[in-house]
């Protein structure tokens, strides 16, 4: 996977992140890649994303107070916490 840039920073007023990828490959068949939220060291579920190409995804729940996005490889449907280390992390403090 490589991301076309960093994910936008949480904008206050919205408390939403935006994770954009270029070129990415699909996920492993009977898998997804998941997106989290860091939240007070918990990862937090974003939302779901075959991969694919180029994808702009806008994460789920309130970006405004993470301090980092993370995508991890999970089973279709997606899980309930991670269940292997992410295979991005994006530390917001580092967005430009």
């Amino acid at each position: 996977m490589r991301p076309a840039r960093r994910p936008s920073p949480a904008r206050k007023s919205l408390h939403k992140a935006v994770i954009t990828t270029e070129d990415m490959a699909a996920a492993p068949s009977g898998q997804v890649y998941q997106l989290w939220l860091q939240q007070r060291g918990d990862m937090v579920s974003a939302g779901l994303m075959a991969g694919g190409g180029d994808e702009e995804i806008v994460l789920e729940g309130d970006a405004a107070t993470a301090s980092a996005v993370g995508v991890t490889v999970e089973p279709d449907g997606g899980s309930e916490e991670p269940n292997l280390p992410p295979v991005a992390l994006f530390d917001f403090s580092e967005a430009t």
